[in-house]
């Protein structure tokens, strides 16, 4: 009996080491699920990813909280409660709205964009220096609205719109020279913008016409409008848009941010966009303002309730 019990013994214990080495191996404790089973935070020490964050040598970094609320109109009375002078703000449109052959759509499009320009300057200005929170405009649908001419089209829309508008100057810049202004990282930018052209010069004479510009705005252009972005973009005056004038209007300042929001971090204008957040951030006259430790102390302890207040 007893050497039947000792094998046992030996059996079990066998069994134990064989769990604690199937446990090492693949870093889990013997009855947890399996890691694809797992969420993902779940395997992260929340506490340790603070104690990095308020690490030494991090003190001129800025750590962001973005506010994602209901854009339904009846959420509209709530606006004020989150929009303050406190932050910046990014108005975003749809693209193919703006350049649409539908009067009706265009004007939903800008007035849109006028509402929220007028509402962030309402709630954010200061009267002592006419001043109010950095504002970005984002055009969405650039895998559908990706020829830069229909970039700088909209943004001379924008600019005659809204040029007068008391919060335009807080408008920030696109500078398209500061990112590689093409649909992938890897793609010449040249070579692009070469094909962009091609596709507007219908009888392949090197140089655009305003007729071709017509029809290559077709429905979707006022006349008007086309006409004068012709002008704008015709250095010489001579009545044709060369490559290299074509080039030179491509890579122009925008009034607003085109981005393709079906290609993440794809799209060089959003890193570049993100830089440019946190660009104003760090200037911002507020982020070095001292906070008294007790107001802290009491955020954390109202967090930590779980409870709305």
């Amino acid at each position: 009996l007893e050497g039947g019990g000792g094998e046992g013994e030996e059996e079990e214990a066998d069994k134990e080491r064989a769990a604690e080495a199937r446990q090492e191996s693949s870093g889990e404790p013997e009855g947890r699920a399996s890691e694809t089973s797992q969420p993902v935070m779940s395997k992260y020490n929340q506490d340790l990813v603070v104690e990095c964050l308020q690490d030494e040598g991090m003190e001129e970094s800025v750590v962001f909280e973005l506010w994602d609320y209901g854009g339904q109109d009846v959420f509209y009375a709530l606006f004020h409660l989150f929009i303050t002078r406190y932050g910046m703000f990014a108005v975003l449109f749809n693209m193919e709205e703006l350049i649409s052959g539908d009067e009706k759509v265009r004007k939903e499009c800008l007035d849109f964009i006028e509402f929220w320009l007028s509402t962030i300057y309402l709630h954010t200005s200061q009267a002592s220096s006419d001043s109010c929170s950095p504002i970005l405009i984002v055009g969405t649908h650039k895998d559908k609205v990706s020829n830069p001419l229909h970039h700088l089209y909209i943004s001379r829309i924008l600019d005659e719109k809204f040029r007068e508008h008391i919060a335009w100057p807080h408008v920030q810049v696109f500078e398209q020279n500061n990112s590689k202004f093409a649909p992938s990282m890897a793609e010449d930018v040249e070579g692009w913008t070469k094909r962009m052209f091609d596709v507007i010069d219908l009888d392949q004479s090197s140089t655009l016409e305003l007729e071709e510009m017509k029809r290559f705005f077709g429905q979707q252009g006022d006349a008007n409008l086309v006409q004068q972005f012709f002008s704008f973009i015709d250095l010489d005056r001579d009545g044709k848009v060369s490559f290299t004038e074509f080039k030179a209007a491509c890579s122009q300042s925008l009034s607003f941010f085109p981005v393709d929001n079906t290609a993440g971090h794809v799209d060089p204008v959003i890193p570049h966009i993100l830089s440019v957040i946190e660009k104003i951030a760090l200037g911002a006259d507020y982020i070095q303002q001292r906070v008294p430790f007790a107001w802290i102390k009491c955020l954390d302890s109202i967090k930590q309730t779980g409870k709305d207040v």
